[in-house]
């Protein structure tokens, strides 16, 4: 589960001209959950290596804070991200109502053990069930895009233990998975309802390190360079 962050310059960024130096950089985004920045107790206090985390600051500039309302998240201070233990039960993150047309999620995350049967959730609606993508299993991704139908994707193998960066994009009803910045599968048609996300995580085995979404799909150039943002946390 450990990991050290690696520091990158702005120099490293460049899409089309203009400088990316972190997520804030790109319009539509709507919460950034920045690795070990605003990780919080129950005291409002800065997290240190093992305490139950109670909140995640919203980096974006929105204010959309995430709170872990059943407190089974621990800070891991070798990471900065936040650590799930689906032995202590669901983990997960509450955060204000995203209503997203076209969209960019992103989860740089490392899973310590993967289930086979549709536990393994990404993002989620609590009060509707019809809104969620999540890891079916080692290799498959599946979402409900505010519907009733599923859609799935094939992916390569996901393995524990590893870092990854899952990235789920969709403009009009065209909607792609990408893993490390590789597309899995093939664009999917899937619903152009809006997508419904309220909490992050569930049921869930691992380290969450960075999450970051935009109200709008990205560009090639831009998605690359967010993925480079991510892999160098």
């Amino acid at each position: 589960m450990l990991g050290l962050g690696n520091s990158i310059s702005a120099s490293q960024f460049v899409d089309g001209g203009a400088s990316f130096t972190d997520p804030t950089s790109l319009s539509g985004l709507q919460i950034w959950l920045k690795n070990d920045t605003g990780i919080t107790t129950a005291a409002s206090a800065t997290a240190t290596d093992g305490d139950l985390v109670y909140g995640w600051a919203d980096a974006s500039g929105n204010e959309n804070d995430a709170s872990a309302s059943s407190q089974r998240f621990e800070f891991d201070a070798a990471s900065g991200g936040i650590y799930s233990d689906p032995g202590l039960g669901n983990s997960i993150l509450n955060v204000p109502q995203l209503t997203l047309g076209d969209f960019s999620i992103f989860m740089r995350v490392q899973f310590s053990s993967i289930s086979s049967g549709a536990t393994d959730m990404f993002v989620l609606d609590q009060d509707n069930s019809v809104n969620f993508f999540r890891i079916q299993n080692t290799t498959q991704i599946k979402a409900k895009l505010n519907t009733a139908s599923a859609t799935t994707w094939t992916t390569s193998t996901i393995s524990t233990g590893t870092y990854y960066t899952l990235h789920a994009t969709r403009t009009s009803d065209q909607t792609s998975v990408y893993i490390n910045g590789v597309l899995q599968d093939s664009a999917k048609t899937t619903s152009t309802n809006n997508l419904l996300v309220d909490r992050i995580g569930s049921i869930f085995n691992g380290i969450i390190k960075n999450f970051v979404v935009y109200n709008r799909a990205l560009t090639t150039a831009e998605r690359g360079d967010v993925d480079t943002f991510m892999a160098g946390i």
